[in-house]
């Protein structure tokens, strides 16, 4: 037996018209078309260092795409004493680039300012295949990983292009800003530097 999670995936409701917005909840939705120029410097970018399972490793470049698309979440991590922080973030992704936004000061931008390095994973399709025993229970996902370069956007029509790619991969309507919450607003851009993809179960 399947349990799936795809009543958890969040749902994002946008303020205008209370339009829901449901991300894939299992792999087998994964699917479509990758523009060719995506497909290109996702291979310049993929990691090569061999993975332990290598059987579950998804070989093809342009699955990374894909699970970043149905991924409603990216969980991103910056160095740390004694340990690395990571914290989830809504974003959104281009060519080559990840962003991400939040306030202008606290824990996070505090550590960007230290060390611009970071790493960052996210998943989807996630869901527990039941066994007998506990030993045979098993989990069922694609995810990607990566490491990049953050930096804080300035330039106010980079700040609003990296808001709108992050509106466009939660809707499909077109964003308007208030001036005073832009202003106050915190843009990072993270070029990508590695990135691989998994599939479990």
């Amino acid at each position: 037996m399947i349990f799936t999670f795809g009543d958890m995936v969040p749902i994002i409701a946008r303020n205008t018209d209370r339009a829901m917005v449901q991300f894939p909840a299992a792999p087998a939705m994964i699917g479509g078309e990758v523009d060719a120029s995506k497909e290109r410097w996702m291979s310049e970018l993929y990691n090569a260092r061999p993975m332990r399972r290598a059987e579950r490793e998804i070989a093809e470049s342009r699955e990374c795409w894909k699970i970043l698309e149905a991924s409603p979440v990216l969980y991103l991590a910056f160095h740390d004493e004694p340990s690395p922080y990571v914290i989830p973030v809504t974003f959104g992704w281009e060519e080559g680039r990840l962003w991400v936004h939040g306030a202008p000061a606290g824990v996070k931008i505090e550590l960007l300012r230290s060390d611009p390095r970071v790493g960052f994973s996210a998943h989807c399709g996630f869901a527990i295949a039941a066994g007998e025993t506990a030993c045979d229970f098993s989990v069922r996902a694609m995810s990607v990983v990566g490491s990049g370069r953050a930096r804080i956007v300035e330039g106010e029509a980079e700040r609003t292009r990296g808001l709108d790619l992050i509106m466009r991969h939660y809707t499909s309507a077109s964003p308007t800003y208030r001036s005073n919450s832009l202003s106050r607003t915190c843009v990072i851009a993270i070029d990508i530097e590695t990135i691989r993809a998994k599939r479990f179960g």
